[in-house]
């Protein structure tokens, strides 16, 4: 580590690393920081292997990175990351940010990260095509029921399937089904949760020998093997490619994060540009909807030599006026405020549903061990897409596995 370096891990995703970019130019001539900034954007697995396997954050080769909330409790359980609060001097500095962006970075009485990125998992569809007469008539006539955004499973499959090659280009839908430890276990939770399938309990244990699971599975491999509905990449694409593709006009929906709305909207070339429209994920008919919520933060490297110069930059990073700059330039403010800005909501017109789905959040949970258990969930998923092995023997074998890991004592 050269000493007139900074060094950043970022997530891969070009807003994310054009901000930190401007955000480091700005502090730097406000400051006086002659600090040089080394930003280094990484896929997930690459990310998560360089800060945690790798142990970035503890020897140093890491000051600040970008971490998940799905891995924000294995760097504390570490001591990977610094506590926030020793390293400012204002007791009410995290109540600008709801409380469902504090939960899971939270340990005893401190804070190990704070805000960057927010967008819980929901329905993101092309209004045009939803409210183009000729696909209202023609869904009609083919299915007997009117074309609306999908409140259910089996009408999601139908307007996907209606969609397929309707127009030059367009899919009916696709799967982030990249084998990441990541996308794939969002959409196994998603087809657990929102069947009424809680597979976790407080102990903390995991039983995934349950009806709702096998359901979720079945409609999951049906979907992923369907060229009727499917976008035929989707087991190259993760959550950023999957973005790409509906902000290209290949996809009449998808569900992924909120973020990739916003993103697409703000697209000068996208052809969906203004012709967005969001809403709950899918359910069971007697069940709630559910939508993930992951988010992204700015952590501090227990191991970096500028922890001072971290945390100046990450006040400095997300202070009002630049939460609304992230937001207006493919990213999503955690502020409050935020959510409220009467610029943002101009922009993106269905900005302001983004607390409505935030009432219907929930997160992955938020055990040291999860990101192991998670590599068997994301198992068991590329299993049931790619395979014609029997869901309940998959999920039994997944079982002795996650038995046999949460056996093993647990990191203090």
């Amino acid at each position: 580590m050269q000493t007139g370096q900074f060094h950043i891990a970022i997530r891969k995703f070009e807003p994310f690393e054009r901000f930190i970019q401007a955000r480091w130019q700005d502090f730097c001539a406000e400051s006086g920081c002659r600090l040089e900034l080394c930003a280094a954007a990484m896929d997930l697995p690459e990310l998560h292997r360089s800060l945690l396997t790798e142990n970035g954050l503890k020897n140093g080769h890491w000051d600040i990175a970008l971490i998940s909330s799905d891995w924000i409790k294995e760097a504390i359980a570490t001591k990977a990351v610094l506590p926030i609060e020793p390293l400012i001097q204002q007791e009410d500095y995290f109540t600008p940010w709801p409380a469902s962006l504090l939960r899971s970075q939270q340990s005893g009485n401190n804070h190990f990260a704070v805000p960057f990125h927010d967008g819980p998992e929901c329905l993101i569809y092309r209004k045009d095509l939803f409210e183009d007469p000729r696909h209202c008539s023609g869904f009609l006539a083919q299915y007997g029921y009117v074309l609306e955004p999908p409140k259910n499973w089996e009408t999601f499959y139908d307007i996907a399937c209606y969609f397929q090659n309707k127009e030059p280009g367009l899919c009916g839908t696709a799967l982030a089904a990249y084998p990441d430890g990541h996308n794939a276990v969002y959409d196994f939770c998603i087809q657990a949760w929102t069947r009424g399938a809680d597979f976790t309990s407080a102990n903390p244990s995991i039983n995934l020998q349950n009806q709702g699971i096998i359901d979720g599975l079945h409609f999951y491999r049906k979907l992923a093997n369907s060229s009727h509905a499917l976008h035929k990449d989707s087991f190259n694409m993760d959550s950023v490619k999957l973005g790409a593709a509906f902000a290209g006009g290949e996809l009449a929906m998808m569900i992924n994060w909120f973020g990739f709305a916003t993103y697409a909207a703000q697209l000068d070339n996208s052809p969906v540009k203004d012709k967005i429209g969001v809403a709950p994920i899918p359910h069971q008919v007697d069940k709630p909807s559910v939508c993930p919520n992951s988010y992204w933060m700015y952590c501090i490297a227990s191991g970096s030599a500028n922890s001072a110069v971290a945390m100046d930059f990450i006040q400095f990073a997300s202070q009002p006026k630049y939460d609304i700059a992230l937001t207006l330039n493919g990213g999503i403010g955690c502020r409050k405020s935020t959510w409220h800005d009467p610029e943002v909501n101009s922009q993106l017109p269905f900005f302001n549903q983004l607390e409505a789905i935030h009432e219907l959040a929930r997160e992955l949970p938020d055990w040291p061990n999860w990101p192991a258990i998670a590599q068997i969930i994301d198992e068991v998923m590329i299993q049931t897409g790619t395979t014609t092995q029997e869901i309940e023997s998959i999920l039994f074998a997944a079982q002795q596995k996650i038995d046999l890991l949460q056996s093993t004592p647990a990191v203090n």
